[in-house]
């Protein structure tokens, strides 16, 4: 039977008990899964997924070390959280753990949190991801799931959800869902603008007008060159060794 690749368009459209036996990949290009992948590329982790701020708190109470603790609500810095800046991450010896909460890319990771497997991906990494799940998937279903912006349909997120169905085609034979279909095109149309259009996202022009210019410029030049593949285990976000990127 052809495995089947579905896209939902956005995380308030998730059922997380139909999710038990599907490969899950959450998307948030901007920003939530990108800061992720980075932070991970960079050598932090592990990586603790937080639906809100209390939530971000107890865990940081919890873990009792130096962690991280990073967060925005709607865009903006919460008191007495840091923003990380994508754009200045440097390399660190010692790998420190994050904590992390968004208003949408951590709130998808939670929905999604009891799937078969649960993989992070944005346009930055999607190359990578999808070379890892040709050559480790199961015999299951892929469902990517958009986060979307607080209800609302994002470009941006299917985009990557496209980039990911485009590397997944090449070698393998899928059925493609019709919500799959629109983000492949959506894909190709992008790739063609050399991505150009994800600045006049509706979450680009927001982020950019409260000073994330920089981050959205860093994620845009970035695409498909991060070799990192994030999964959720056990409760946190580890990076899983690959063999092939492209």
């Amino acid at each position: 039977m052809m495995n089947r690749i579905q896209v939902i368009t956005q995380k308030e459209l998730v059922a997380p008990e139909r999710l038990e036996r599907s490969i899950v990949i959450v998307i948030d290009v901007f920003l939530a899964t990108s800061s992720i992948i980075f932070l991970l590329d960079k050598g932090y982790g592990p990586i603790y997924s937080a639906e809100n701020s209390n939530e971000a708190i107890s865990y940081f109470k919890k873990l009792k070390q130096n962690a991280l603790l990073l967060g925005e609500e709607n865009g903006k810095r919460i008191e007495g959280f840091d923003y990380t800046d994508v754009t200045n991450l440097s390399h660190i010896s010692v790998q420190k753990p994050v904590i992390i909460c968004s208003t949408n890319g951590t709130r998808a990771i939670k929905l999604a949190k009891y799937a078969n497997r649960l993989v992070l991906s944005s346009i930055i990494n999607g190359p990578t991801v999808g070379g890892y799940l040709r050559n480790n998937m199961e015999d299951r279903s892929i469902v990517i799931i958009c986060s979307g912006n607080a209800g609302h349909f994002s470009m941006e997120d299917m985009v990557g959800a496209g980039q990911l169905i485009d590397c997944l085609i090449k070698l393998n034979k899928y059925s493609l869902s019709d919500s799959s279909r629109v983000a492949h095109q959506l894909f190709l149309q992008s790739k063609e603008q050399q991505y150009q259009n994800l600045y006049e996202s509706e979450t680009a022009k927001l982020l950019i007008k409260m000073g994330y210019g920089e981050e959205i410029r860093y994620i845009i030049n970035h695409i498909g060159k991060v070799n990192v593949v994030p999964m959720y285990k056990q409760g946190s976000i580890v990076s899983v060794k690959t063999e092939e990127a492209f």
